[in-house]
């Protein structure tokens, strides 16, 4: 009895130690990993569960955490299990500017796939205080905001939002991006005048990178379009045939301009 409580005291004592060394933990995350990359998701899940309670100041607990994310998500395709596993990551990191951002705006991602909108929003709120020393950052995270405001149809707010990204933004495909998000914010409340008003700005400007200018054009065409300018809804139409992402599109609408006011 006597040597069994030895044994207990001594194994109790090795653990400890482990726990208080940060680099100690090398030889015991090896075969965890061995065991990922063969396929053995659910040996490798008990794994890094098991050295995540070991080794409170482990060195490798940011991969531990992220492993067993990715098995959460890709293997078993448990959401609400990946959003805990995510939500005590930023317990744990969220005090460092950078991850802290990362993760904050992978939870709203993550509660949006889920359809919770309220919780995806409130994330992207506490990510911006970890965005203030990278303005890019700040407004990738407000725009990202207001598309979640647009599917709730909190346009005002998402407009809000947006014109406050078009003031920051220092980069000018940045900012166009920015502009046409807000363009499209206003056709979705059928203010055509204050769409038309942006996207003109973007094709004036001709800073949108290749993926966005097509795209605002096209937009604009059709607030043409629905004011009956033909010619330079046409007009607008032909200039992006070549660059539009399905150029088939554009021939239909070419070949029906006007048809339904005959």
């Amino acid at each position: 009895m006597l040597f069994t409580r030895l044994i207990a005291l001594g194994l109790l004592a090795v653990i400890l130690v482990a726990c208080s060394q940060g680099g100690g933990d090398t030889s015991d995350i090896k075969p965890i990993r061995e065991a990922y990359a063969k396929g053995f998701y659910l040996e490798a899940r008990s794994g890094y569960e098991r050295y995540l309670q070991l080794y409170p100041k482990g060195e490798f607990r940011l991969e531990a955490w992220e492993r067993l994310l990715e098995i959460a998500m890709n293997v078993s395709g448990n959401m609400d299990q990946a959003i805990s596993l995510l939500e005590a990551m930023i317990l744990e990191f969220g005090h460092e500017n950078e991850a802290a951002w990362d993760l904050m705006n992978r939870l709203a991602d993550m509660y949006e796939q889920n359809n919770q909108r309220t919780q995806a929003l409130a994330a992207l709120e506490k990510s911006l205080d970890f965005s203030a020393d990278d303005p890019g950052k700040t407004i990738d995270t407000r725009m990202h905001m207001a598309r979640l405001y647009r599917t709730e149809r909190e346009y005002d707010l998402a407009v809000d939002l947006l014109k406050r990204c078009v003031e920051e933004a220092t980069d000018p495909k940045l900012r166009a991006e920015c502009l046409y998000e807000e363009a499209q914010t206003y056709s979705y409340m059928q203010s055509w005048g204050q769409a038309k008003e942006v996207l003109e700005v973007i094709v004036k400007e001709k800073q949108a990178d290749e993926a966005i200018y097509p795209q605002a054009v096209f937009l604009l065409a059709d607030v043409y379009e629905q004011e009956l300018n033909y010619p330079k809804a046409r007009a607008l139409f032909e200039s992006i045939k070549e660059t539009y992402p399905n150029p088939k599109v554009i021939e239909i609408r070419l070949q029906n301009l006007g048809k339904d006011k005959l």
